[in-house]
């Protein structure tokens, strides 16, 4: 269960976007499916005020908010620790050398992110969450199935 994917709906948070060739179908946990038109990177600001670069980031006008993928952090060596904090659910992600970098509370019954987006525009330096190069091709081919 969960995102296989990273995807928003604001398209003014991507960096180096390109549109798909063809709209992708994006299928969801009820059976139906939604459009990704575009990829590009997010710039996030984590709890340690370091910025990092999720890569394969999907525009999907018609999703409501944004997800980030937990598969796509842990295929690429970070951890992902789902705990309990002061009693309530939480996640804590670590780099992949096991620095804690961002953390996330419960809100009606998902994990809210505590970082900010940046602009495209707004920064330099950043972490890269990723060492792929582009795996735009192999995941394009994975949307068009049904789960």
């Amino acid at each position: 269960m969960g995102a296989s994917l990273s995807m928003t709906s604001n398209r003014e948070w991507l960096a180096n976007y390109h549109e798909l060739s063809k709209p992708k179908k994006v299928w969801m946990g009820d059976e139906r499916y939604i459009y990704a038109m575009g990829v590009g990177q997010v710039k996030i600001t984590m709890c340690r005020k370091a910025i990092y670069l999720v890569q394969n980031v999907y525009y999907i006008s018609d999703l409501n908010g944004n997800l980030l993928s937990v598969s796509y952090l842990v295929n690429h060596k970070y951890h992902v620790h789902f705990l309990l904090w002061n009693t309530r659910p939480a996640i804590e992600i670590d780099d992949p050398d096991g620095c804690v970098i961002a953390y996330s509370h419960e809100e009606n019954s998902l994990f809210i992110f505590d970082g900010t987006t940046c602009l495209p525009e707004e920064h330099a330096n950043v972490t890269i969450l990723s060492n792929l190069k582009s795996v735009n091709d192999s995941v394009e081919e994975k949307m068009d199935e049904p789960p």
